[in-house]
């Protein structure tokens, strides 16, 4: 999934770019946590190597998924963040929803994929 990850974040990071460039900067700075699970993912393994030649009481797996989810938790974190640059609540709820949810489902299939990886 590493392959999937780098494309998420070339993808998102264009759309954030032209994004940037026709002047819609809020769109922007508000869009930019979606970059932050794929890159922990990226992150996660050579962090869970790292850790692993340095205790090996702890195995890569189970790290490698804590540094996806901290990725999670740090991405809704700034989502709730962020949220109070719309105007209305319906606004909010909408990229609340959007946002959490597609990092929410990037997560679990990454998760899914580490496990697979890890015991098959």
């Amino acid at each position: 999934m590493y392959i999937e990850c780098a494309a998420i974040i070339a993808i998102i990071g264009i759309m954030l770019f032209m994004a940037a460039r026709s002047g819609r900067t809020v769109f922007s700075w508000v869009s930019s946590p979606l970059l932050i699970v794929p890159a922990a993912y990226l992150l996660s393994l050579p962090i869970s190597h790292l850790l692993d030649s340095a205790s090996p009481h702890i195995s890569w797996p189970p790290v490698a998924i804590g540094v996806t989810l901290v990725g999670l938790v740090v991405a809704c974190v700034l989502y709730g963040m962020l949220c109070g640059n719309f105007p209305t609540r319906r606004a909010r709820q909408v990229y609340l929803i959007a946002c959490g949810g597609f990092s929410f489902l990037l997560t679990v299939v990454l998760i899914i994929d580490l496990i697979n990886a890890a015991y098959l």
